[in-house]
């Protein structure tokens, strides 16, 4: 009989160098103070909850307040979740837990909050175990989890309702990595890779930025000193890498218009600018961590100082140094140099993707990025309370200990009042404004802000507030116009609020302007409409005629260009080019109440009453408001 060799499970990878059992006290509370923690930021968290509403700015009107795909999960819905992107984002997982959200709370932003809590408080737990399984120690675990839980760079996060795409990243990669400890310490079993790859998947379906995680994955094997490009090690990475790659090429072909030009932008590689876009973030978050002051919704990417050329911030010329520092850190520790390396691998792996060296919007950073990273510095800050512990040093260890609870006591005091910046968008971007008074986008969103919240109001017959916010957006365009000439869309905007308070001579002196400063197409068919409409008005045909010449120049299908013209020619009584555009505009909108009632008043003045009695008519059927009244004068 011929013998087959005997097949034996992996061998375990090494274990960490530090290592502390648990002792009685620990295993007996360890729960108790888990539960602490989490009350203690339940604590921090639960007043913002029941009070902030939704923002208006970036994700929450489009991925909640005006998304009918979490209305329900009709087959329909399902479908748009997993064949689309959100807001440039494809991330269907996240979509789900809105729709969760909405069955239970509908649109109430309460529940919102209350769910991203749930979540975050998982985390904790997730934090904790991750931890735990890597170092074997209670106390240390508990200090990574106390850090977690209250650093104010998680605030965003949590308190932002879209926010939710990072907490469900972390939600199913943290138990990812958990199975691929045990994975690679507990013998190689299978189903522990599986349930790495399943979690995995989870993960890059809430949000796009876990699909760096395959690489995290070597940053495991190599600190566990595995082989890590062995066969088996790099076959074994093949699945997660393949689902990488169709996600993003997801990502790629959903993505909307949001994609950048980077041809122009290219150029700042030519020179130091170029390294101070790629040291900037990493070094943002490595300080961030330790001094989470100020913190803002919006930094201002790099690129932004160099185009309005603004003074750099201090901390954009020490981000080469404050990175030199970290190696130089790392090269002289060489008790710790492996957990160095770990922790700072990690942390590059998971926030390398999201440091916008090419930026997709003008900011370098967002606070929200670092809650997975965060790990690779806790990791290491916790594995030092293992090594002081170890070592005996205890003048050392209750340094570190003071050190490391009054920074969780301090953190604790920031993140509470950071959570009341949430409130509303008013209380945001006054917040983006006070910490980042040169980003004028600030000034900008908030004018947009009291605009948009002014219609509202008109539609629901509220003149009062709808008043007030107008003559807000008024202030905020202006101080925008101050802070830089030529703001595009900022002359639009006050020529829009200006109309809608009824002021034409002051919209009037603002409408040429709107023209000049044009950032685009839009803007600029916008610009030249409401010029249009307020040259007419006021009886300026010539000028009234160039204006929706550059209209209809620009989109020659515009139904109401076509009327206007045709209302200047019958003005100006030139009946025939008249009749051409009234024509023209019913060719295009058949149902055009307006075309139907100025053609109608063409008609009578040529003295077709019955052509006009017809025209009048119908556009009284379609809902004009004064074609009754000119019908009846066809019949005197």
């Amino acid at each position: 009989m011929k013998m087959t060799k005997k097949q034996t499970p992996p061998k375990a990878a090494p274990k960490p160098a530090v290592e502390l059992a648990d002792t009685p006290f620990w295993k007996r509370y360890r729960y108790v103070f888990l539960a602490g923690i989490l009350a203690l930021t339940a604590a921090l968290y639960f007043p913002s909850s029941l009070e902030n509403g939704f923002t208006r700015y970036w994700d929450d009107e489009n991925i909640v307040v005006q998304n009918e795909d979490i209305r329900s999960l009709s087959w329909e819905h399902l479908n748009n979740m997993f064949t689309r992107s959100y807001y440039d984002m494809y991330c269907p997982v996240k979509i789900l837990s809105h729709t969760l959200d909405y069955s239970l709370f509908e649109l109430n932003p309460a529940g919102y909050h209350l769910m991203s809590l749930l979540y975050h408080l998982l985390n904790i737990l997730l934090i904790f175990t991750l931890l735990r399984v890597m170092l074997k120690s209670t106390p240390a675990a508990l200090l990574a989890a106390l850090i977690y839980a209250l650093h104010p760079m998680a605030v965003e996060t949590v308190s932002w309702t879209t926010g939710r795409g990072d907490l469900l990243y972390a939600l199913f990669a943290f138990p990812a990595l958990i199975y691929y400890v045990k994975y690679l310490t507990q013998g190689g079993k299978r189903q522990y890779l599986l349930l790495t790859f399943l979690f995995f998947v989870l993960s890059g379906l809430s949000k796009p930025t876990a699909m760096t995680l395959p690489v995290t994955l070597f940053v495991f094997d190599w600190y566990y000193k595995r082989k890590i490009f062995s066969k088996k090690v790099v076959l074994e990475k093949v699945p997660f890498f393949a689902i990488s790659l169709i996600l993003g090429i997801l990502s790629i072909q959903l993505r909307g218009s949001g994609a950048p030009e980077i041809s122009g932008f290219l150029e700042f590689f030519k020179s130091y600018r170029g390294l101070l876009f790629v040291t900037y973030p990493l070094a943002f978050y490595i300080v961030k961590f330790v001094f989470p002051l100020p913190l803002s919704f919006i930094y201002p990417h790099v690129s932004y100082y160099f185009y309005n050329k603004l003074v750099l911030p201090p901390m954009v010329w020490l981000s080469p140094f404050i990175l030199l520092a970290v190696l130089i850190v790392i090269c002289r520790a060489k008790p710790m140099r492996r957990q160095l390396v770990f922790g700072g691998l990690f942390y590059f792996t998971t926030i390398f993707s999201t440091l916008q060296i090419i930026p997709i919007v003008a900011v370098s950073a967002h606070d929200r990025y670092f809650y997975v990273p965060i790990f690779g510095m806790l990791f290491f800050v916790t594995w030092l309370y293992t090594y002081f512990r170890q070592k005996n040093r205890a003048r050392a260890f209750r340094i570190f200990i003071t050190v490391a609870l009054a920074l969780s006591a301090t953190f604790a005091c920031i993140s509470f009042n950071r959570t009341k910046i949430w409130k509303s968008t008013v209380t945001l971007f006054e917040d983006v404004i006070k910490k980042q008074p040169r980003f004028i986008e600030g000034y900008d969103k908030m004018s947009e802000h009291y605009l948009i919240g002014a219609h509202d109001a008109a539609q629901q017959g509220d003149t009062e507030r709808s008043t007030e916010g107008f003559r807000n957006a008024i202030k905020w365009a202006k101080v925008t116009l101050k802070k830089r000439d030529n703001y595009p869309g900022e002359y639009l905007r006050l020529v829009r609020c200006y109309l809608s308070l009824n002021e034409p001579d002051s919209a009037m002196i603002y409408a040429p302007y709107a023209v000049k400063s044009a950032g685009n197409m839009q803007q600029l068919l916008e610009s030249y409409t409401l010029k249009g409409y307020l040259d007419l008005r006021a009886g300026r045909y010539a000028d009234a005629l160039a204006d929706y010449g550059q209209v209809l120049q620009m989109q020659p299908n515009d139904a109401n260009a076509h009327v206007n013209v045709g209302r200047i020619y019958t003005e100006t009584n030139r009946a025939d080019p008249a009749m051409e555009h009234f024509n023209k505009a019913l060719q295009i909108m058949p149902d055009h109440p307006d075309a139907y009632f100025m053609r109608g008043i063409l008609f009578l003045r040529l003295g077709q009453r019955d052509a006009a009695r017809a025209d009048f008519n119908h556009a009284h059927s379609l809902g004009h408001p004064e074609a009754a009244a000119w019908e009846l004068r066809t019949k005197n």
